[in-house]
């Protein structure tokens, strides 16, 4: 879904929002070397199976010379429930790489089962263009994972992610 419209502020906006729902075991079947990946990459979206993801993003050309993006992601996965030693305990459709095992594993599975990740992405970015060739850029972005083990057990410790960056780019080609 995409819609362009004229900021309050003045310029040209454009907003865009995407959202996808992935069931468990969607990119595998009944054996576990017949899936949909090609050298253990998946052949499709990036969230994997029994997932949901939603980005919004929106962007503004306030002038001829400068611009300014932001965006929004969020995630939720479920992933299967493994042990210590990371062997599958009960499989949910979470990995692409574990088809349903059967007899052990049942057809059907509930969506978002399992271990739940969470992941929360923000980001800003402007861009100055000083002239047709040489232009300023700078962004801002983070990322705020969490997990939810679903036996109740502590979850480990969440790795959380901000950057920032300013770029001189000299487009004389």
């Amino acid at each position: 879904l995409a819609r362009r419209s004229e900021a309050v502020l003045g310029g040209e906006g454009t907003e865009r929002l995407e959202a996808a729902l992935l069931q468990p075991y969607v990119y595998s079947h009944n054996f576990t070397d017949n899936t949909w990946e090609h050298f253990d990459t998946a052949l499709g979206h990036p969230s994997g199976p029994n997932a949901f993801r939603v980005v919004g993003e929106f962007s503004w050309l306030a002038s001829t010379r400068f611009d300014a993006r932001a965006r929004v992601a969020f995630e939720r996965r479920g992933e299967n429930v493994t042990d210590e030693l990371g062997n599958v305990v009960r499989n949910v459709g979470g990995d692409m790489q574990i088809g349903r095992r059967v007899p052990f594993d049942d057809a059907s599975k509930d969506f978002l089962d399992g271990d739940l990740e969470t992941d929360l992405e923000l980001g800003a970015a402007v861009t100055a263009h000083l002239s047709p060739v040489l232009w300023l850029e700078g962004d801002l972005s983070g990322r705020v994972p969490r997990s939810a083990p679903m036996d109740g057990a502590a979850a480990p410790r969440n790795t959380r992610r901000l950057q920032a960056g300013i770029v001189l780019r000299l487009n004389a080609f």
